[in-house]
Parts: structure tokens; C-alpha cells; sequence
């Protein structure tokens, strides 16, 4: 059977949402779930590219990493620390140890404590032939970070 039509008074029982929308508060909800849904679908794309980069760095696929890396870079900007500690791992995986130095001079300026930074700076200065440089920065290090395995490995392999 076919539903009857509803009735003028039905027909004005039902909410104008119209109004609803005109209210600030309203409109202020709608804009943070939007701003939510942006936000989680950026978060995933940076997800999928550090996951597709690293994966190339890992197979040395130098194309790949060529393609995706400036995707990541437009989305978190040529100076976001994680971009250059990223760019500076793939430097040092090339031996382009000069290029990487500067990356990671840039981040830890801003955060001298960065130990992911100073690991891979302390990397570059035993590859060439630094090592006082390196002992003296991985001895800070263990300091700082008491709970890293990384930094007395590294010391234990420089110190022989």
C-alpha cells in the first residue's frame, strides 16, 4: 500500500534545521568536525608516505623516494623536523654526508637535545672520521638519555 501524504500539521511538527545552521554554535560544531575529518585524513596521508618512503629507502629505490618525499614535503613543510631527519637518514644511506650534516644542523639548532638528530649526527661523524667529535656528542647523549640502547652501542663500537 501506498504511504498516505502527511497532513499539514504532521508537516509542521518537523524540525527547521535551517534555523539550527544560523546559530553560531552550530555553525562552529560543523567547522570543528570538518576541521577533525581534515585533520585525520592529512594525518593518514602522512602515514601512508612515511610508510611508501621508507619502504624505498629500505629497497634503495631512489626514484621512489624521489616521487614521494616532496609529497611529504608539501604536506609538513621543508622544515619540519621529522622531513629533515627523514631527508638526512636518505643522505647518509647515499654517503651524501655533507647535505645530511646541514639537515640535521637544522634541527638540532632548534632542538640541540633531539636524539634521533644527534645518533645520526654522531653516524656521520665516525663515516668520516670524526671520532672525538662523535664520542664527545654520543657521551651527552647517554647522559640525556640514560635508557637508549642506541648510544652505549654506537660508544662501545667507536671505543672498540
Amino acid at each position: 500500500s501506498v504511504p498516505s501524504p502527511l497532513r499539514t500539521e504532521e508537516v509542521q511538527k518537523i524540525p527547521d534545521n535551517r534555523k539550527a545552521l544560523r546559530k553560531p554554535e552550530h555553525r562552529a560544531s560543523l567547522a570543528a568536525r570538518a576541521q577533525e575529518k581534515e585533520s585525520k585524513e592529512r594525518t593518514a596521508r602522512i602515514s601512508w608516505l612515511v610508510s611508501r618512503i621508507q619502504g624505498a629507502m629500505t629497497q634503495n629505490d631512489k626514484a621512489k623516494v624521489d616521487e614521494l618525499l616532496p609529497k611529504l614535503i608539501h604536506i609538513k613543510g621543508k622544515d619540519d623536523p621529522f622531513v629533515l631527519k627523514l631527508q638526512a637518514f636518505w643522505h647518509i644511506k647515499q654517503g651524501r654526508y655533507d647535505s645530511a650534516k646541514k639537515l640535521l644542523i637544522k634541527v638540532l639548532g632548534r632542538d640541540p637535545k633531539d636524539l634521533e638528530a644527534g645518533l645520526n649526527m654522531a653516524i656521520i661523524e665516525i663515516k668520516t672520521g670524526k671520532l672525538d667529535k662523535a664520542r664527545k656528542r654520543l657521551k651527552v647523549l647517554r647522559d640525556l638519555y640514560e635508557d637508549s640502547n642506541e648510544v652505549p652501542e654506537l660508544l662501545r663500537k667507536i671505543n672498540g
